[in-house]
């Protein structure tokens, strides 16, 4: 199984200098992969377990960073006061609320695809696990939980929390663009007309046919796929298809050779690169553009709001922005060229 990547991260901070240089975090901006999933050319694709457990990992994570505690602390703490040897580990965020969601401080986006939507809800169990007797002062506090009588009641689930999650449909949602910029952009549908013609495609679309071929009979033959489909057009769909197969499916997991199933994902990384990150077209890049204009937007936000809104911003979405991104900042060009020229892993 592949190791989970990190999630891409934006923050804004202030470094003071006093007897020595402590960062302050005021405001952060994370792009998340949904997790796991069925393939996307089953009739419904839905978050596998193994996708929510992705997602509880990198909301965990997210909470060791930004929140400093992976246990329940003093909901009255700041957690501005620690220990500069932990910087490197952690960054807290100024006065954001440590154990219960205050909805007011998050920006949590997601489309309305079921599996990106069920990996936000998941992350957050990550980020905010349940906890007993903790509610933010912003919706009353502990008083809200306590009846008159001096009974505390709990949320259910053991105080599971409710975070607010903004869905946005890709065809009536305007804000769908800063999550999938391209899916529904005329002129980078357009754009897509020649691709099959472009010399990197057509030069994968030749030689790649035969090794499509070899793999029919094994693993595609029982796929909705038709042999006439399998070519490097289809290259996402087809690793996508292939890696549910290999990690979910013992009769066929036995089926893939040796090197087959990185190959197929270094075409679908292939495709996908070449779809987004033609930088020769910059309607191509659109996706990543989107995606990071929604991200200085998120950041100026919180300095609007002198630090009290945004402090964590959370935009779930699939791997074309990201891809998109890699291209437009130069990171698939840079020394670490080869981490940012692959497809995230999901749950990145």
């Amino acid at each position: 199984m592949a190791p989970l990547s990190t999630a891409v991260l934006t923050t804004l901070l202030v470094t003071t200098s006093l007897a020595q240089s402590t960062e302050r975090v005021w405001s952060s901006v994370a792009w998340i992969l949904y997790g796991d999933r069925t393939p996307l050319l089953s009739d419904n694709p839905t978050l596998t377990p193994l996708g929510a457990q992705q997602l509880l990992s990198q909301g965990t994570a997210l909470r060791n960073r930004y929140l400093w505690k992976s246990t329940p602390v003093d909901s009255d703490s700041s957690g501005d006061n620690i220990d500069n040897n932990d910087l490197n580990d952690i960054a807290p965020i100024h006065a954001i609320e440590r154990n219960a969601i205050n909805n007011r401080q998050l920006k949590a986006m997601t489309t309305t695809d079921t599996y990106t939507l069920a990996s936000a809800m998941a992350f957050f169990q990550g980020l905010y696990p349940p906890i007993t007797q903790a509610i933010s002062n912003a919706t009353g506090g502990l008083q809200a939980a306590t009846l008159a009588n001096g009974t505390i009641i709990n949320y259910p689930l053991d105080g599971y929390q409710y975070p607010h999650i903004q869905t946005v449909s890709r065809l009536f949602n305007p804000n769908s663009i800063y999550l999938d910029g391209s899916s529904h952009c005329p002129s980078f549908l357009q754009a897509m007309m020649n691709f099959s013609s472009e010399s990197t495609p057509s030069s994968n679309l030749s030689s790649s046919s035969s090794f499509y071929a070899s793999l029919y009979p094994r693993i595609f033959n029982s796929s909705s796929l038709p042999l006439n489909q399998l070519d490097f057009r289809q290259a996402y769909n087809i690793y996508d298809y292939a890696s549910y197969q290999h990690t979910h499916n013992p009769a066929l997991s036995d089926q893939f050779a040796e090197g087959e199933l990185p190959r197929l994902r270094e075409l679908a990384s292939s495709e996908i690169r070449s779809r987004h990150g033609n930088l020769s077209l910059p309607i191509r890049s659109i996706a990543g553009r989107t995606l990071a204009t929604q991200t200085r937007s998120l950041l100026l936000e919180n300095i609007r709001s002198a630090g009290y809104t945004n402090k964590l911003n959370l935009m779930f979405t699939s791997f074309e922005p990201f891809m998109a991104f890699f291209a437009l900042a130069k990171l698939d060009a840079g020394a670490s060229r080869e981490l940012f020229r692959e497809l995230p892993y999901p749950g990145g």
